[in-house]
Parts: structure tokens; C-alpha cells; sequence
């Protein structure tokens, strides 16, 4: 290894990164099991009234 590679390793920034990618799973699939609960018919009917796809998710 040569000292580039060293600093990669035992810093605040690596944890940071870490942590982040293994919790990563805990926090999308809750999120994608809600948004997968939501009725298609509403999502329809936002479309209908001329809503874009953006506010239809922030709405509905």
C-alpha cells in the first residue's frame, strides 16, 4: 500500500461511508414497501387531472 491508499482506511469519512452503505437496505425497503401500498387507481386519476409525475408524488 502506499500512502493514497492508507488514508482511504481509519478515518472519519470511511465510517461515515460505511455505515451509510450497509444501513442503505433498512431505509429503502420500508420506504419501498409503502410506496408499493399505494393505489394505482390514485396515482390514475392524479394523471387524469393533469398532474405531473413529481407533484403526483408528493400528493398522493
Amino acid at each position: 500500500m502506499n500512502r493514497w491508499e492508507i488514508s482511504l482506511f481509519y478515518n472519519p469519512a470511511a465510517v461515515v461511508i460505511t455505515l451509510a452503505h450497509a444501513w442503505a437496505a433498512f431505509a429503502i425497503l420500508p420506504i419501498y414497501v409503502s410506496l408499493e401500498k399505494i393505489d394505482r387507481s390514485l396515482l390514475e386519476a392524479s394523471r387524469d387531472l393533469g398532474e405531473n409525475t413529481f407533484m403526483t408524488f408528493l400528493r398522493v
